[in-house]
């Protein structure tokens, strides 16, 4: 599969996905990992909101080498599917911000009661510089990797 086919792939699963795992790492060290609804952009990149003084957003001040995993929820070892992707992180701001915002909230219907919610949160981006897609429907461990740029 060449690599356009295999962003492309990563692409529609996590279009049909809702949920990411994002893992972070302190400056002491310490790892923590947070579920976060996201918005998929342009080169896989992952859009979402947090408080910046949440544990996780704290963290990528300190460091912002991240990970996140996406992955179909089941109890069917054949039907484990999911992308995990190493890369950077870091807030948003401007006209990407206003548009990415747009888009997030239409994705998972927000309405205007979130709107003091999201006025008073940060939006981090998360810009993928490697991936690996598993897909077990056809045999145990069928997987693929890509460098991203």
């Amino acid at each position: 599969m060449r690599p356009d086919e295999q962003i492309r792939k990563i692409e529609e699963f996590l279009q049909g996905e809702s949920t990411c795992v994002l893992s972070v790492k302190d400056c002491d060290g310490a790892v923590h990992s947070a579920p976060l609804f996201y918005w998929l952009g342009e080169g896989l990149r992952l859009y979402w909101v947090s408080s910046e003084k949440s544990r996780h957003s704290e963290a990528m001040l300190a460091n912002s080498k991240v990970a996140v995993a996406v992955f179909h929820a089941t109890f069917e070892w054949r039907e484990i599917v999911g992308v995990q992707m190493e890369g950077t992180a870091g807030a948003v701001d401007g006209d990407e911000r206003r548009a990415v915002l747009e888009g997030y909230k239409k994705r998972f219907h927000l309405n205007h009661l979130f709107a003091a919610a999201l006025s008073a949160s940060t939006l981090y981006c998360f810009r993928p510089t490697w991936a690996r897609y598993t897909d077990n429907h056809t045999i145990f461990g069928q997987k693929f990797e890509l460098t991203l740029d």
